[in-house]
């Protein structure tokens, strides 16, 4: 009973994005509609996380590694994992 209770409340605090990986919370209203809109591209979700990087920013592989060379604006593409209970050294 305590780990299904774990179990639930883990999958509470999941960011909701449809259910897709790697999407950190402040973005994932760009997930919600039927499509993404990446730089002139619209995208329909089915190609989120589908392990080929079609946007320039990396938007549709958060939860994958196929855009980890991309660089944006001096920094590298992100992937947002939501560790239940971590607390960041700095």
């Amino acid at each position: 009973a305590l780990a299904a209770l774990f179990l639930l409340s883990a999958i509470s605090q999941v960011p909701q994005g449809l259910g897709l990986r790697g999407i950190h919370p402040s973005k994932s209203e760009l997930y919600t509609g039927p499509e993404l809109k990446c730089g002139d591209l619209l995208l329909p979700l089915d190609r989120v996380n589908d392990d080929y990087c079609d946007c320039p920013d990396g938007e549709d592989e958060p939860g994958t590694a196929a855009c980890s060379g991309l660089s944006v604006e001096g920094q590298p593409a992100s992937f947002y994992c939501h560790n239940l209970g971590h607390q960041p050294v700095s």
